[in-house]
């Protein structure tokens, strides 16, 4: 998980990024003597803004999700609720 990563101010990171998403699983049984990393588990970026500069080379391997805030009300009830469990 990385959060706030459209603050993320060095191409380099981004493109290291770009590179592990990108790279082939190497086939079962085969020893290679070039160990690239690859991506084993999923890779949760966390941003305020999803069109920042930074974050367009990642946009095309991304799963985007917006999340909206909750109600003033829902958020009054849900607290109600934990306060009085």
């Amino acid at each position: 998980i990385l959060d706030e990563i459209d603050g993320a101010d060095a191409k380099s990171a981004i493109a290291s990024l770009v590179e592990i998403i990108r790279a082939d699983i190497p086939a079962k049984g085969t020893k290679s003597k070039n160990k690239k990393p690859y991506l084993r588990r999923p890779i949760i970026f966390i941003c305020n803004h999803k069109y920042a500069p930074a974050l367009r080379p990642l946009l095309p391997y991304s799963r985007q999700f917006d999340v909206t805030p909750p109600s003033s009300n829902r958020l009054t009830a849900r607290l109600r609720s934990i306060l009085t469990a």
